[in-house]
Parts: C-alpha cells; sequence; structure tokens
C-alpha cells in the first residue's frame, strides 16, 4: 500500500485484498499495465521494510481522529466502525494520534486494518511481485509471495543470471539450445516480475548474438546454395533430366531455397524442381517446387507434388500449378519423402 502510493500516487487506494502465510494479492485502480520500473519500486518499498525489521503496532482510536493521520490508508468504499483499529508500521500509534498530520507520517506505512498478522515486518523474511494483471476496466490485481516462496524465488532468479552469464562461453552451435531452455526456464518458474523482466533482457543479448550467428551461417549457406543449385541446373539441362528432386542445406531460409530453385530453372527451364531444406534449430523442413507449363500439361502440377511431400513429413503445403510451397515437422523422413517426390513426378512424367 505505501510502495504503489509512493510509485503511483495518491489514486491507488485499495479495492481488496487476500493475505495468506505465503503469498498474498492486492488490488488496486489504476489504468493500465503498471510498468516493470514501478513495481520494482513498490517491490524495494516492501523489501526495505522487511530488512529494517520494524515493530508492527495496533490500538483502537476514534475514527474521526484515525482519518486525520497524513499517511492513512484505507479500502476504498469500506465502512469503519468507530471507534477503528489503526495499524501502524514503524511508528507507534501514541504518536501518530499525537500529531496525526505531521508529513512525517508519510514515510510509513499506517492503515486501517481488522488484522494483524505479523509482530514485525522482519517476520516476511522477503517480498517478490510475482504477477501484475487486469482484473477489470481500470483495476489492477498485484499477486505477491512471501517467506521462503519469495526466497526461493530470489535464489531461482540468482541461478538463472548466472547461467546466463556463463552461457556467453558456449560456442554459437551449443548456445542455440541453452538459450531456449533457458527462456523456457524463465517462463516457468515462479519469479519476480521485476527479475524476470531483467533475466530476459540479459538473456536477449545472447539471443541477439545468435541471430547474428544465424544470419551468418545462412548468408554462407545461401551462397552455397547457389552455386550448387547452378551446378544442379547444367546438370540437369546437360542430360536433359525433366525432373529434379534435390536437398540443399539453406535451414529455414526460404528465399535462399526459391532463389535456387530459380537458377535451377534459369539454367534448365525445362525442368521440373523440387527441392527441400532442413532447419535443425527449429526442427522443420520447408520444401518449395516449381514446373514449366509444359510438364503441368503432361500432369505435374506444383501444388498437387508439395502437398503430397509434405505429408509424408507431417506438414502441409500447397500452391499454383507453376509454384507451390510447404513443410512439416517429422525431420527425420527427409529421405523418404525426397523419394517419394521422384516416383510421384516419374509418374507423370515418365
Amino acid at each position: 500500500n505505501l510502495g504503489l502510493r509512493a510509485a503511483l500516487g495518491e489514486g491507488t487506494d485499495q479495492k481488496g485484498s487476500l493475505v495468506a502465510p505465503d503469498r498474498l494479492r492486492f488490488d488496486f485502480p489504476h489504468n493500465g499495465p503498471v510498468a516493470v520500473e514501478n513495481l520494482a519500486a513498490v517491490e524495494a518499498t516492501v523489501n526495505d521494510q522487511i530488512e529494517r525489521g520494524l515493530t508492527v503496532y495496533s490500538d483502537e482510536v476514534p475514527l474521526e481522529l484515525a482519518k486525520r493521520v497524513s499517511t492513512l490508508r484505507a479500502v476504498f468504499g469500506e465502512i469503519y466502525p468507530d471507534p477503528v483499529r489503526v495499524v501502524s508500521v514503524g511508528v507507534p500509534i501514541a504518536d501518530l494520534m499525537s500529531d496525526p498530520e505531521n508529513e512525517k507520517w508519510m514515510a510509513y506505512s499506517v492503515e486501517l486494518c481488522g488484522g494483524t498478522h505479523l509482530a514485525t515486518t522482519s517476520e516476511a523474511k522477503a517480498f517478490a511481485i510475482v504477477s501484475e494483471t487486469g482484473i477489470a476496466k481500470g483495476i489492477r490485481r498485484i499477486e505477491a509471495v512471501t517467506g521462503v516462496a519469495a526466497m526461493a524465488a530470489e535464489t531461482a532468479a540468482d541461478g538463472l543470471s548466472t547461467r546466463i552469464q556463463e552461457a556467453g562461453s558456449l560456442s554459437d552451435e551449443q548456445l542455440g539450445a541453452e538459450c531456449t531452455a533457458m527462456a523456457a526456464q524463465i517462463d516457468a518458474l515462479t519469479l519476480s516480475v521485476v527479475r524476470r523482466a531483467a533475466l530476459k533482457e540479459q538473456l536477449g543479448g545472447l539471443q541477439d548474438r545468435l541471430k547474428a550467428a544465424r544470419k551468418r551461417a545462412s548468408k554462407a549457406a545461401a551462397k552455397q546454395a547457389a552455386a550448387q543449385a547452378r551446378v544442379i541446373g547444367e546438370t540437369a539441362r546437360d542430360n536433359a533430366h525433366a525432373v529434379v528432386v534435390e536437398r540443399l542445406d539453406v535451414g529455414g531460409d526460404r528465399a535462399a531455397l526459391q532463389q535456387a530453385m530459380k537458377t535451377i530453372r534459369d539454367v534448365s527451364p525445362g525442368s521440373a524442381v523440387l527441392l527441400a531444406s532442413l532447419d535443425d534449430d527449429a526442427g522443420v523442413v520447408s520444401i518449395i517446387a516449381g514446373v514449366p507449363s509444359e510438364l503441368i500439361e503432361r500432369g505435374l502440377r506444383a501444388g498437387d507434388w508439395v502437398r503430397e511431400v509434405a505429408g509424408v513429413v507431417g506438414g502441409k503445403g500447397g500452391g499454383r500449378p507453376e509454384q507451390a510451397q510447404g513443410g512439416g515437422t517429422e525431420v527425420g523422413k527427409v529421405g523418404e519423402a525426397l523419394a517419394v517426390a521422384r516416383a510421384f513426378a516419374t509418374e507423370r512424367v515418365p
């Protein structure tokens, strides 16, 4: 309550809450999601109060006097009895009542509350906000954990941070699988939303490195595929091959696969061409085909051809008679798929 007011302003009156031994939720009015930096400020405020081991005071006082306390927080719309129970974190009730409007009380958490759950703030041990969501128009909800659960969340975040740091020494080939695994852990574990955001940013540096490495590898593969495609095209032209079925490894770079097919068809325009590429990182097979008009008239259509082959690798495909594309995820069946591609085309173009 105190932390929200400091971070977001006076309008963050309590709308509802749940208090359990190891977790809590707190509802309050606010338009739109709370920024991570504001959540960090709230979390820091609460943890500072916990670390200071402040005494929690409570007493019943006249309602009108209690309402005069400068820092007082209350549940919006709630009707309170007179006298009312006041709970103060860190400052005796008598001190508050002796000078209720003193602005120095704004540094303390003081509420009208029906129950006191701790004798001192240190009993909470730690605090971590694990989610911040909207539950109705203009109403947000913070969910948090305390005690052992909060300490476990912090330990998990520290472990992941160390793991990300150590992953920087991995080779580009090893880094892909590790980044995927760490990203899954960040999403799956109970973590402070503040630490989760920081971990994602930390991991983002490695992911950027990985993207750059893959881009370089893709360019190299595309260049190699282009040279290989020219040789394939020249062979098809010189030997009058009506059908060309090949695997070119350009990963998931469909543009490189399309360029390779264009190169083959430019060199050997009378050939029907089907190419497949395997992306090991994504676990996907990409398929593309092109058929000249003369062979379309003889019964070989690119859409039908790709559809048949994509089905072998557990996927779908299709397109126009002259050009089509597709793919699948059963990467272990690439060889079988290419065999089906040759058989399918040979039946129609003997």
